[in-house]
């Protein structure tokens, strides 16, 4: 059956956790009268029909993720929409929002397709193991991108790179040529023993969560001399408010790099009854990273706000005096601000009132 089970007496049914990819679960075979496990009886519980309660962590997945996918759609044609969001690091932020996305999308398409279709898995078509190392592959991509935000802040902050195409470049490399290595490496290999559609644990997987775990790793380095260098640049304000400064940059930051995976590992024992607390808490937190995320870089952001509201009030100046009658001709205006290099400067406080034109921010 793929997997270890506990020594379980005649009539009953053992129950174990699993986690695919970051997401975990439980499945549960039957021990007939006979002492032996029932793989094909009406007792036997597929993977994914185990319990009402197990299929609930399930849908939470597929919602989190539709949510998230939604939101994500969102933002990225806001990002895509103007051309004063066009600058190195709105770019990283894009290619970060596509990867949870793609990831999101290959998920839902798991989940809804294969984990809740036992016989799909006792099938095992080809398809299946495709969508199997898309969702790999793909979840590789997310986690590089998340270091790639990491690598793109902190170079930009001790100034390694004189020309940021070469930093972009680098990080288009790492974020969608990078996750191929491993993934090809971990498909070559997983395909010996092509099985139940590779729905079952194998240490295989560690090709796919090694890099994973390092790039974690390296974020935390990253966060550290990122809020050392803020802090340092912060020496003049009060201590109180560059404290206030710091914290908020540090909890800002933790989602962006994907820290807040660290607490995963932290599994209850099944006996402590906090077993279900953890996978609803999983399911919650990895299916909703790309609400998070969304919300906190755009739908948050003061710069995207004000860029929204110069929008709309351009549109109503353009719309809404047109309506008005007895005017023959009209010039519209709008007010616009030049926008820094690093996509991150307040506006100025009076603007100049110039023809409509949009301000781009160069990389």
């Amino acid at each position: 059956m793929g997997a270890c089970w506990n020594h379980t007496l005649a009539g009953e049914t053992a129950v174990q956790s699993r986690i695919l990819a970051i997401n975990s679960y439980r499945i549960s075979y039957h021990c007939t009268e006979n002492g032996t496990w029932d793989i094909r009886g009406e007792n036997y519980t597929h993977l994914n029909d185990i319990s009402h309660e197990s299929q609930g962590y399930v849908y939470v997945y597929i919602a989190g993720n539709a949510l998230s996918l939604l939101l994500l759609t969102i933002a990225l044609s806001i990002f895509f929409g103007f051309r004063q969001l066009r600058c190195g690091r709105v770019l990283i932020h894009k290619n970060l929002f596509l990867s949870y996305v793609f990831t999101g999308l290959t998920w839902i398409l798991y989940y809804k397709l294969v984990v809740l279709d036992g016989d799909i898995i006792d099938a095992n078509p080809w398809w299946c193991q495709f969508l199997h190392v898309l969702a790999q592959y793909f979840m590789q991509c997310n986690f590089a991108w998340m270091f790639c935000e990491g690598l793109y802040l902190h170079t930009v902050l001790i100034r390694v790179f004189s020309n940021g195409k070469i930093l972009t470049f680098i990080c288009y490399a790492i974020g969608w040529g990078y996750p191929l290595i491993p993934t090809i490496i971990y498909t070559v290999l997983r395909s010996r023993t092509g099985k139940r559609c590779w729905h079952e644990e194998s240490s295989l997987q560690w090709i796919m969560y090694g890099p994973i775990v390092v790039s974690i790793c390296i974020n935390i380095g990253f966060l550290v001399n990122i809020v050392r260098l803020l802090m340092t640049k912060l020496q003049k304000i009060p201590e109180a408010s560059q404290s206030k400064k710091a914290a908020r940059a540090t909890l800002v930051l933790l989602p962006l790099l994907g820290l807040q995976y660290l607490v995963l590992p932290m599994r209850p024992s099944e006996s402590s009854g906090l077993s279900d607390i953890y996978v609803y808490s999983v399911a919650v937190l990895t299916s909703l990273q790309g609400s998070f995320v969304s919300i906190m870089y755009c739908f948050c952001n003061s710069e995207i706000i004000a860029i929204l509201k110069r929008k709309w009030d351009q549109h109503w100046l353009m719309y809404g005096s047109g309506r008005r009658k007895h005017r023959c001709s009209s010039t519209h205006y709008t007010v616009t601000e030049n926008m820094a290099d690093d996509c991150n400067k307040k506006f100025t406080e009076k603007p100049e009132m110039v023809p409509l034109q949009d301000t781009v921010c160069d990389v």
